[in-house]
């Protein structure tokens, strides 16, 4: 069994009234920071977007986590 790791999830809501959905799994903070930054900043949305990252508990042999090589468990 592989054990939990840490990671940060990249987490969306569109319009920000709907429920959050996680987008993506990162193992470093500050990509998933850039790319939730980006998001909300894009001026082609047709609406407001919330992008934002939040720590959470992951399995990485069952969600993918940019960032983490499952192979063999090196940090890129």
């Amino acid at each position: 069994m592989q054990e939990l790791i840490i990671v940060f999830a990249l987490v969306v809501q569109l319009p920000p009234e709907t429920d959050e959905r996680v987008a993506s799994y990162w193992l470093y903070q500050d990509h998933c920071l850039n790319d939730a930054r980006l998001l909300a900043r894009r001026e082609e949305n047709y609406h407001p977007i919330v992008a934002f990252c939040r720590p959470e508990w992951v399995n990485p042999a069952e969600q993918k986590v940019k960032g983490y090589d499952l192979e063999n468990k090196v940090n890129k």
